[in-house]
């Protein structure tokens, strides 16, 4: 049942979990928004720890210091009214009371509004984690009138907006509004669905954009474009007229790629947070990647719990998916069928055994292929040869890398440096700018699909021996830096391509590979193995029998100290 209820200066819908403050949403996340419902339903009388914590985690065992937490972002957020600090008393060890002002709206202004000002779907599955990220949209909707979620295949674009989108509706005074453009393929279209959605009446011999400019003229509404990517012209043309015409309109638009318009704040959705491979099982509780799985097959296996026998099967599992929410929904659907172990051992082939999607969902949403096809038929050919020859890379890269080994006599060095922030605008790579020099790189499951991209055009041979090439000139290199950069520096240049020296020589030294590279490779790396006590590791990884890689131990010494790099 609905319950509105004003708390001083602010409004608290229980059904929404929505907090708002002269009509503005509070940002305050879904978690302690249910810790504040909980207490404010009880108001002035002691609430047990164990009762708020069973409201605002159902089903979920958690440590009491998360409660504290949360009591402390909602102090923080209430402070904004005189002596709101004090409305929440603590009961040491036992709970908390709420000691603020606190009025029930009466029924009659409370019900019969939601339909009408609002055509969201009612949530047929719990939402799991993204508590951040709630809070970054709801903040960035208050100063933005367009927010793009941009991010990958199956991350949760439209889920993310559509829980956002229902927190803030006490916060639009005509409406929320989602318009679903999944199953249309005509730009033009792209009016005409969001006229459906609002109700609005074209006006005949009026542009159906014009027509939809003047319905929201003077309307406060919230649209959410779903499924932008492959129309991005016609809903960048809309998103222009309608903010340029509709001063109170905002709209969230879900992609996998921005619209480009003026104005646009983009926010780039990232996977779920991962468990730590050796993680302790309490820890492991904490991974929104874990929490989503486990819920998941608990709708398959109602009595299925994480326990320490299969937490290393299930943490694996969610890495190798990295944390994208449609992989592992559709990893939780064959657990009737499997145990998670056997569904883990079976993710080499992904892409075949990941296919039981809901019957109600778009098509490109029922595998995990379909998601990726999706994507990768909406790149231009020369964005698909680069995907394909970029997952030769085992690991995160350099835009030089990219450049020597994606390149040929078609598409130049400089235009792979184009087509590679293409990609990473398209959400098919990622690139880390947290360091000094930006490096790229592919989630597991894209790379595994481009790399079979690759394979059916006969090209991975090619490309590897390309790979190899260049990091057996870049390791070449290595002595002569040695002696002329900080350490710092050189580390920084060498030691993040070890995963392609190991990937490098163990093509080189196989029987279709190239043996003179690999010895090179190799005589030119082994001080860099040796120097990071990683010998054994650079042995076993590459198969290189010991005498070869001993023609590449070299002592490592400054110039100016009585020698430079000496072979021992």
């Amino acid at each position: 049942m609905t319950r509105i209820y004003d708390i001083g200066p602010f409004r608290l819908d229980s059904e929404t979990g929505v907090l708002t403050k002269a009509g503005a949403p509070v940002a305050l996340g879904s978690r302690p928004v249910a810790v504040l419902t909980a207490l404010v339903e009880r108001a002035h009388q002691f609430v047990p720890k164990g009762s708020i914590m069973d409201a605002a985690w159902p089903g979920i065992v958690v440590e009491e210091s998360n409660l504290a937490v949360q009591i402390s972002a909602i102090r923080r957020v209430l402070a904004q009214a005189s002596g709101g600090e004090r409305w929440i008393e603590t009961l040491t060890g036992r709970g908390y009371r709420f000691v603020g002002p606190v009025t029930e709206r009466p029924d009659d202004q409370q019900g019969g509004w939601r339909g009408k000002r609002s055509n969201l779907p009612e949530a047929l599955t719990s939402f799991i984690g993204r508590e951040r990220e709630l809070v970054e949209i709801k903040r960035l909707l208050q100063r933005n009138r367009l927010v793009a979620i941009t991010g990958v295949g199956g991350i949760g674009k439209t889920r993310l907006a559509l829980q956002a989108a229902s927190e803030v509706v006490d916060a639009y005074r005509d409406g929320v509004w989602l318009v679903e453009l999944g199953s249309i393929r005509d730009p033009s279209l792209v009016p005409t669905s969001v006229a459906q959605a609002l109700g609005a009446q074209e006006r005949a011999g009026t542009p159906p954009i014009e027509s939809l400019r003047a319905h929201l003229k003077s309307r406060q509404v919230l649209l959410i474009l779903d499924n932008c990517e492959h129309l991005l012209d016609g809903c960048a043309e809309l998103a222009d007229a309608v903010l340029g015409g509709a001063a109170d309109a905002t709209i969230i638009a879900t992609s996998r790629e921005p619209l480009r318009v003026a104005g646009e704040q983009i926010y780039s959705l990232q996977p779920l947070s991962l468990p730590e491979p050796e993680a302790n099982l309490e820890t492991m509780r904490h991974s929104e990647a874990v929490q989503l799985f486990v819920e998941r097959v608990q709708r398959q296996l109602p009595g299925f719990e994480l326990t320490p026998a299969r937490a290393p099967a299930v943490a694996e599992l969610c890495i190798h998916l990295d944390g994208i929410p449609l992989a592992l929904e559709l990893a939780a659907a064959r657990a009737r069928s499997l145990s998670v172990e056997q569904v883990s051992a079976r993710l080499g082939d992904r892409f075949r055994l990941l296919t039981g999607g809901s019957r109600t969902a778009l098509p490109r949403q029922q595998t995990l292929r379909a998601t990726l096809d999706w994507s990768y038929d909406l790149l231009a050919e020369d964005e698909r040869v680069v995907l394909r020859r970029l997952s030769i890379f085992p690991s995160s890269f350099s835009v030089e890398a990219a450049s020597a080994v994606a390149s040929d006599a078609i598409i130049d060095e400089f235009a792979v440096v184009d087509l590679l922030s293409q990609l990473v605008a398209r959400s098919l790579m990622i690139a880390d700018t947290s360091t000094g020099a930006t490096r790229y790189r592919m989630l597991e499951t894209t790379r595994a699909y481009a790399l079979e991209k690759l394979a059916e055009v006969e090209e991975i041979e090619t490309r590897r021996r390309r790979h190899a090439e260049y990091f057996r000139d870049l390791f070449e290199r290595a002595p002569d830096d040695w002696l002329q950069m900080p350490d710092a520096e050189w580390h920084a240049t060498y030691v993040p391509e070890l995963d392609h020296v190991r990937a490098a020589l163990e093509w080189a030294l196989a029987p279709a590979g190239d043996s003179a590279i690999g010895v090179a490779l190799a005589g030119a790396s082994g001080p860099l193995w040796s120097m990071l006590g990683l010998w054994g590791k650079a042995r076993s990884g590459s198969k290189l029998p010991l005498p070869a890689l001993k023609r590449g131990n070299r002592r490592r010494t400054r110039r100016g100290s009585g020698s430079g790099w000496a072979c021992s």
